[in-house]
This record gives C-alpha cells, sequence and structure tokens, in this order.
C-alpha cells in the first residue's frame, strides 16, 4: 500500500480513466475523492469502489461540474472543509465533441476550452494553498493532442488537449 496516508482528488473520476485511476489509488491505500456531473454515476462508482479501499481507505464523490465557476468553487471549497491537505491532483475531467472542424458551434469550442483546458488551470491554481509537501498533479492529455487519425473529426478536441 504505497499510498497510505495519501488523499487523492480524481475530476472525471466517475468512469473511464477517472475511474481507474480512483480505482488503483484506493488498491494502493489512498483516501480519493472523485468529481463528476453526473451524481447516479458517482453514486454507481462509490460503491465500485467501495470494494477496492485498503487499509481503511475512503472514498467520497462530489457532483459539481468543473466547466463552471460554481463548480471550481464547490470543489476547493469541499477540500478546504475536509481539514486535510492534497497528497495527488488527477485533472482528468474532459469533453470531446468529434465534428467535423467547419460545424464547430461556438458553444461546443466554448465548453471544450472550458473543461479541458480552464478548469484544470483554475482548479489547480485554486487548490495551491491545500497541497501538502511534495504533492503530485497529474494532467490527463490525450493521443489525439499530437495526432489525428484519418477520417475521424477530432479537431477541437484536439486543439484543447494539446
Amino acid at each position: 500500500m504505497r499510498l497510505h496516508g495519501k488523499r487523492a482528488l480524481v475530476t472525471g473520476g466517475s468512469d473511464g480513466i477517472g475511474l481507474a485511476i480512483a480505482e488503483a489509488f484506493l488498491r494502493e491505500g489512498a483516501d480519493v475523492l472523485i468529481v463528476g456531473r453526473d451524481a447516479g454515476k458517482l453514486a454507481t462508482a462509490r460503491d465500485a469502489l467501495a470494494s477496492e479501499a485498503k487499509g481503511g481507505a475512503a472514498v467520497e464523490t462530489l457532483s459539481a461540474d468543473l466547466a463552471t465557476g460554481a463548480g471550481i468553487d464547490a470543489t476547493v471549497a469541499r477540500v478546504k472543509a475536509s481539514g486535510q491537505l492534497l497528497d495527488i491532483l488527477v485533472n482528468n475531467a474532459g469533453v470531446a465533441y468529434l465534428v467535423s472542424f467547419e460545424t464547430v458551434s461556438e458553444a461546443q469550442f466554448q465548453h471544450s476550452f472550458a473543461l479541458n483546458v480552464t478548469a484544470a488551470f483554475f482548479l489547480t491554481q485554486r487548490l495551491l494553498p491545500h497541497f501538502g509537501a511534495g504533492a503530485s498533479i497529474i494532467n490527463i492529455s490525450s493521443y489525439f493532442a499530437n495526432k489525428m487519425i484519418p477520417n475521424r473529426p477530432s479537431s477541437l478536441y484536439s486543439l484543447s488537449k494539446g
């Protein structure tokens, strides 16, 4: 249990890569707070993760939309209210609009950058006072940040993840 006594926050932790990361942290003994938008998916994730917790590790959830200032505020407030310092932040939350370049709407563009770029930047910035010594920040990018698959429209996603 290499992470026993450590506290981790994983954004976008209710499914996919984020859920797998949270699961691995719990198996290694870390307490984990997962943040996502969908309360139902978070409850399902929490129930699934509870069986992975080792050595008294705990899993908590927070429903918050990190593409908004209110969601970032709620996440920071939750960390602050815990009274515990963070050892690990995983900025994993993201959105992919896989639409052709010429059809990307302004709303899709703004939402992509709000979640894929702005949220990671300002959440990290706002959490700085709540990191313990030697804390780690992990920003999840994508294969699509450097490569595109022919005939798969990912220009907006690639731009925001790069």
